[in-house]
């Protein structure tokens, strides 16, 4: 904490110039250099991503049972029925970004996120589905969507968003983080930019051509702005239309992977000072330490960095392994005290079998012996 509060802020940074406290923040310990091998690792998942996301879509496309849902009849306290969840553990998180990256100012965008509730927004076969973050579907309702409603109903869209509000109904709005697929066309495996831009572009044409249908704007996509510490703290002194949660910083050339990356950052609002240096409004200043919060933070709610959740797999892929390799030989001690057994109990069978054939004999003699002595008498 001492060295980011020695750090000093510099407000006349030429245009394209690294962050100010960039250097001050490259040696600040195994942590960061973790963050960044795996912001590293991540990108090189592209083929192996978009993979996953066709073979995602096809699920989707082909699944005939797509679940019923009528809010008004549901009890939300009787059992869920089980259901296929093509849906569970799709959306893409985020990092606390303590590592900055070199590239900061020139390669990643900043998207001011509002306070609500993250979902999965799924239109196709003339509905628009809700899903929350652990797969659980929602709501069901028409939009002007491509799937979600009568605009080509059989197409399939998704989008990332966050609801304006906890309860998710009918006719909230959904302001737009990620585009995932557009009519059919999947964007998962392009750049954050291109993503944006068909984003945009597509749901600025679809309030056009909807401007007087009752759901239009119903989504909206979410402001960013360059990461150059002039644009960033000219963009802070915005007065957004929503209640102000979090800043989300995305890697430009990354994809859209379904699981905690460093190639997405978060901040809280009022740490931009302290960390990158950038001036902010003074409602939105809070007197507290970034590195301290984001302790707290992880200890109450057991919130766990994509590097240790890297970590964690790999520890419990080790021990699935040893568990693996332990049960293999005990099975192979079992077998080989199994073939140890039958050989002991073949050696016995083989005795016996001696013993009886050496007593027939015996007794065969003695027959013969006494049929001799018989012969004998006779004579």
């Amino acid at each position: 904490m001492e060295l980011l509060a020695s750090l000093s802020v510099s407000s006349d940074a030429p245009e394209g110039a690294e962050h100010p406290r960039l250097a001050g923040y490259k040696n600040l310990g195994k942590f960061e250099e973790n963050q960044r091998q795996r912001r590293s690792d991540d990108m090189q998942k592209r083929n192996q991503s978009r993979d996953d996301w066709v073979m995602r879509g096809r699920y989707i496309v082909e699944d005939e049972n797509m679940e019923e849902l009528n809010p008004e009849q549901v009890n939300p306290f009787a059992p869920r029925p089980r259901r296929k969840c093509h849906f569970k553990d799709m959306l893409m998180f985020s990092d606390w970004l303590v590592d900055i990256p070199e590239t900061m100012s020139s390669e990643w965008t900043l998207m001011a996120a509002p306070v609500g509730r993250r979902c999965l927004v799924v239109g196709h076969r003339n509905k628009t589905n809700i899903f929350y973050k652990n797969g659980y579907l929602s709501l069901q309702f028409e939009s002007t969507l491509p799937g979600g409603g009568p605009i080509h109903p059989e197409s399939l869209t998704i989008l990332d968003c966050i609801c304006e509000s906890k309860r998710v109904t009918k006719n909230s709005k959904f302001y737009v983080l990620d585009l995932l697929w557009w009519n059919n066309k999947m964007y998962t495996d392009s750049d954050f930019t291109v993503r944006q831009f068909f984003m945009r572009s597509k749901i600025e044409e679809l309030n056009i051509e909807n401007k007087n249908a009752n759901k239009a704007n119903q989504f909206i996509p979410l402001p960013t702005c360059p990461c150059l510490p002039e644009a960033m703290a000219e963009f802070m002194k915005t007065e957004f239309p929503y209640e102000l949660d979090g800043l989300l910083f995305y890697f430009n050339s990354g994809f859209y992977i379904s699981e905690q990356t460093p190639l997405v950052g978060w901040l809280k609002p009022w740490m931009l000072p302290e960390i990158l240096g950038v001036p902010i409004p003074e409602y939105l200043q809070r007197n507290q330490h970034s590195q301290d919060f984001i302790q707290d933070y992880n200890r109450a709610f057991g919130h766990l960095t994509s590097t240790q959740i890297k970590e964690e797999k790999e520890r419990k892929r080790q021990e699935d392994e040893k568990k693996r390799q332990k049960k293999a030989e005990e099975k192979k001690k079992q077998k080989e005290e199994k073939k140890k057994k039958w050989e002991e109990n073949k050696n016995n069978s083989d005795k016996i079998l001696e013993e009886n054939m050496d007593l027939e004999e015996d007794n065969n003699e003695i027959k013969m012996a006494e049929n001799a002595k018989i012969d004998n008498d006779d004579i």
